[in-house]
């Protein structure tokens, strides 16, 4: 052994070797004092060796101890790295010591990039001034803060929403250690809550308010308004015949017709104002500003024009209108459900009046609404409180003056507003779907007065009967014509029905398949106001049509209106060439009569002949109109019968 080998080695044991002398030492003492006998062994060996051991006891515990603790720190460490939530721990410099792992993932870093540096590099500038300002004085005070809501950004950039919470620790003597802090991602959960509202208060199609989106925002602008003592504007618009777009095109057509609308309306709008979709085809502006009548006016003309100009899609133009209603507030009632009424009220008047085109919402509106909501409650109990009841006005031959048919036209003794006409509720009535009900009723009350007719001798008779749309398009019409045949036993032949030209536009193949077998059952079709809607040649010419009735919008200014003599005449001469019977409405003046009797032979139905009477009074009509035909026919019988003896 060298000798640098053994100096080295007494080194490292020093401790051991004093320990066994002064062991040796305190054994010498202790026998001389106790007078006991000694001996080398006890007096030097021993006690040396037990001197010389201890420490070397006391230094493999001390060592095994401090393994234990270097296992736990570095079980602790891994759990720290290991697991799943954002931590790290800082010195009293704000420097990083250690980070988890999951604190890496979420910012993009790697270990060695961040520790070391200082906390503030990863936080935006408003987060470090306000862990500046106030999250550092609280966690100097208390010693921890919780759940404070900050921003960090990743090494890609990217902003992320996050909760933090820290403790600071300290060792027994009051030095500070490190400070520990938890972070939550709340990123992720506030898209998702964002996702949520949107969902909500967004219209998923156009990127739009929704209904519940639009309420929040126009209670916001009608509380400005109030406060500031302005007035506010709101436009309810409504698609013209969308329904058919999506009917015939589908409904992914109609989708990219509302985005296009959608796009159009935002372009339209300023920064002031709100555009929302309420569902289908129905839109709401809200107009903070330039709400005196003529701009609102101007702003209307606008819309119009800008909605009516042809949509592209796949390549294909289409075209729509807009019925747009106005109500302004304060005017009244200034809640959100109010003045989004109003406004639909007057939509809804545009929509009678014949669509594209706009209207101011009136206080009469509202009260034609309440009317209107009272009639569709009592229509319900109308049928069964046989408070319906069927007029007819007669239809004359125009060359004889005989009557050969009558129209049913429905009429409602209605309990508080009295006798109702159709325009009165037929509306109503197609709106709410009462009118299949009501439709099924007309035509068996028809059927079974036309038997009674026949049953009088007048079975010649034969009786019009109007079909709605709506009823037409049941699914269930034909099963319910046939119940009505067989239970009535009424002849088909004696029975026209009047359909309107929307009709035959709407599902062009169902059409014609309930037409075909209403025609096979022996009915009489007649197209009712023809040349008021769509019609088309090859409708009249594919569809098994009999006659075609000429409306009274045609035949009132017959005398002073070139354009309107000349729709009539083309209408004459279109039955003429199909070979269609042909109907003259709301013939009212001799003038008239006689235009039409020298053009064409036709029924007349209208006021010169005889307006819609009660049953009593139409069977008193029928009766005069056959016995002054009797006394005709016999008169020309023995005028014959003379003319002939006088030849003999």
């Amino acid at each position: 052994m060298s000798l640098y080998s053994m100096r080295t080695l007494l080194i490292r044991n020093t401790p051991s070797i004093l320990a066994g002398l002064f062991f040796v030492v305190l054994s010498v003492a202790s026998r001389h004092l106790l007078d006991q006998p000694t001996s080398p062994w006890t007096i030097h060996l021993f006690p040396f060796l037990l001197g010389a051991l201890l420490p070397l006891t006391i230094r493999r515990y001390n060592s095994r101890r401090r393994s234990r603790m270097l296992a736990d720190d570095s079980h602790f460490l891994r759990l720290y790295h290991t697991a799943p939530i954002m931590l790290h721990s800082m010195d009293d410099h704000g420097k990083i010591l250690h980070v988890s792992d999951h604190w890496l993932r979420v910012l993009g870093y790697e270990r060695h990039e961040v520790l070391g540096r200082s906390i503030n590099e990863f936080f935006t500038e408003e987060s470090r001034r306000r862990g500046r300002d106030e999250i550092h004085a609280k966690l100097v005070i208390s010693g921890s803060v919780k759940d404070v809501p900050l921003q960090m950004i990743s090494k890609q950039g990217v902003v992320h929403e996050i909760l933090l919470s820290a403790t600071t620790h300290y060792n027994v003597n009051g030095a500070f250690l490190c400070s520990q802090v938890v972070m939550v991602d709340m990123t992720e959960k506030q898209r998702d809550e964002q996702r949520i509202r949107q969902l909500a208060y967004e219209d998923t199609l156009t990127q739009l308010p929704n209904r519940s989106g639009l309420e929040i925002l126009l209670r916001q602008a009608l509380k400005i308004s109030q406060q500031d003592n302005t007035p506010l504007a709101v436009f309810s618009l409504d698609l013209d015949h969308f329904k058919q777009i999506n009917d015939t095109l589908g409904s992914k057509v109609g989708n990219q017709v509302l985005e296009q609308i959608a796009q159009r309306l935002k372009e339209h709008i300023n920064d002031r104002q709100i555009v929302a979709r309420l569902g289908g085809d129905e839109f709401v502006i809200v107009i903070p500003d330039k709400t005196s009548a003529s701009a609102l006016r101007l702003n209307a003309d606008i819309l119009l024009k800008r909605l009516s100009e042809p949509l592209t899609i796949n390549h294909q133009e289409l075209f729509t209108s807009v019925s747009i209603g106005i109500a302004i507030a304060p005017q009244g009632e200034t809640d959100v459900d109010t003045l989004l009424g109003n406004a639909n009220q007057a939509m809804y008047q545009v929509k009678r009046n014949g669509r594209n085109d706009y209207a101011f919402f009136t206080r009469q509106m509202s009260e034609q609404a309440l009317r209107n909501l009272q009639i569709e409650t009592d229509l319900r109990r109308a049928v069964e409180n046989n408070e319906l009841e069927l007029f007819y006005q007669p239809q004359t031959c125009s060359k004889e003056g005989k009557v050969t048919a009558l129209e049913a036209l429905i009429r409602w003794r209605h309990p508080n507003f009295g006798l109702l006409s159709p325009m009165q509720f037929i509306p109503i009535a197609e709106t709410s779907g009462q009118i299949i009900q009501i439709g099924h009723w007309v035509f068996r009350q028809a059927c079974e007065q036309a038997q009674a007719w026949k049953r009088q001798g007048w079975d010649e008779l034969r009786v019009a009967i109007n079909i709605s749309p709506r009823q037409f398009q049941d699914i269930h019409f034909i099963d319910k014509v046939d119940t009505i045949i067989e239970e009535t036993g009424i002849d088909p032949t004696r029975i026209e029905l009047e359909i309107t030209e929307t009709i035959l536009m709407d599902s062009s193949q169902l059409s014609l398949n309930t037409l075909t077998d209403l025609k096979v059952r022996g009915f009489t079709i007649a197209i009712d106001d023809f040349g008021t809607g769509y019609s088309s040649l090859m409708y009249l010419k594919n569809f098994p049509i009999d006659r075609l009735k000429i409306p009274r919008e045609f035949i009132m200014d017959i005398e002073d209106s070139i354009d309107k003599s000349c729709v009539v005449e083309s209408i004459i001469a279109l039955s003429q060439s199909l070979k269609l019977g042909l109907v003259a409405e709301g013939v009212e003046t001799r003038n008239q009569l006689d235009f039409l009797l020298e053009r064409c032979h036709c029924s007349i139905q209208g006021y010169y002949f005889a307006s819609p009477m009660t049953l009593l009074a139409v069977n008193h009509y029928i009766g005069e109109n056959r016995n002054q035909h009797s006394s005709f026919d016999a008169s020309l019988s023995t005028n014959t019968a003379s003319t002939a003896a006088v030849s003999s």
